[in-house]
């Protein structure tokens, strides 16, 4: 949109003229700008400054672009994230199974057990994904193990699977990427988490759902899982692309050769809590040597920022993507390999 100088407010008013109906898509009934819209002025995200006077110079280009926008799918509601409003609309369907990532231990008096949202499971990895033994490395139970959890819960292989932790962090980028490796088809996100929800206003419950069992079967994905031996043997091929997910602190510490860093909170738009928009996200992995062309395989400490960044990555449609869920522990601390 062409616009006059003005500031961003009257920018929304004089495209609302010109296009009716354009105010309410992008102000909530308080005037600020909806959680899950970008806008951008010159390419420049202005939303953490709503409620401010933004300026706009005359030839100034403003873009309304709706979170997690591009490809066929909609705006905000992809086959890899929903919206709070989504989830409100679809949160009676019979097929659907809300999985609450954040924790669930009920000696303590957090996540799960002090609110949820109305028909959420609860799902902790540490009670229901690790096993562990000592003082080594907490091991992944087998995939065996993990459907016959998911079963019990309630959940089948053709349910539509949709999850959440506090703020679309790496809990619920784990167990996304978890329900891929075990090859569940449909599994989404909420976008902004618990905390978007909560800013909504909507229902909160310490009932727990009861469903009758179901039969899970793990139809395992070999593909989007990464491993040392698969990195050792790949890593040299000019189509796979190894990401380090952590800091840059960390990365300039040590890794593994070859690697490209990109830390999955880049992702992370904090005045939301939400995604920041497709064509940011884009730009960030594409400026690191990320691209659709390549397999990608992102690892970070222990496998849970790098599910984050593979959560991320299949909400853009990346085709070829790994997680490797060992990371820095099994590669460094079990194996010893060499790092850079």
């Amino acid at each position: 949109i062409q616009i006059p100088a003005a500031t961003l407010q009257e920018t929304i008013d004089r495209a609302d003229a010109q296009y009716p109906g354009f105010r309410d898509r992008v102000l909530d009934t308080d005037g600020e700008i909806k959680r899950f819209i970008n806008v951008f002025v010159n390419g420049v995200d202005v939303r953490k400054l709503q409620g401010r006077a933004t300026p706009v110079k005359d030839g100034d280009e403003v873009a309304v672009i709706p979170a997690m926008a591009g490809g066929q799918h909609s705006a905000t509601n992809t086959e890899a994230m929903v919206d709070v409003d989504w989830l409100q609309q679809h949160l009676n369907d019979p097929n659907l199974r809300l999985i609450d990532a954040r924790v669930s231990d009920p000696r303590l008096p957090m996540g799960y057990r002090s609110g949820h949202i109305p028909n959420a499971l609860p799902f902790d990895l540490n009670r229901d994904v690790y096993e562990f033994a000592g003082y080594g490395m907490p091991k992944m139970k087998s995939p065996e193990a993990i459907a016959e959890i998911l079963g019990a819960r309630g959940i089948a292989n053709d349910s539509t699977i949709v999850l959440y932790d506090e703020n679309t962090g790496p809990l619920a980028g784990y167990v996304y990427w978890l329900l891929k490796y075990l090859g569940h088809r449909d599994v989404r996100v909420v976008n902004g988490g618990w905390h978007a929800w909560q800013q909504a206003k909507a229902p909160v419950t310490r009932d727990a759902p009861q469903y009758a069992p179901a039969t899970y079967t793990a139809n395992v994905d070999h593909e989007k899982r990464g491993s040392a031996d698969w990195i050792q043997q790949s890593a040299t091929r000019e189509d796979v692309v190894l990401l380090d997910a952590r800091s840059d602190a960390e990365y300039f510490m040590g890794h593994i050769p070859g690697a490209v860093n990109l830390s999955f909170d880049e992702a992370v738009d904090y005045s939301t809590q939400s995604l920041k928009g497709a064509e940011a996200l884009r730009k960030q992995f594409e400026s690191a040597g990320v691209t659709p062309d390549k397999e990608i395989v992102t690892y970070c400490g222990s496998g849970s920022r790098s599910a984050h960044s593979f959560m991320v990555l299949h909400a853009l449609g990346y085709p070829r993507v790994r997680n490797y869920d060992g990371s820095m522990m099994d590669w460094l601390q079990v194996r010893r390999l060499p790092v850079e």
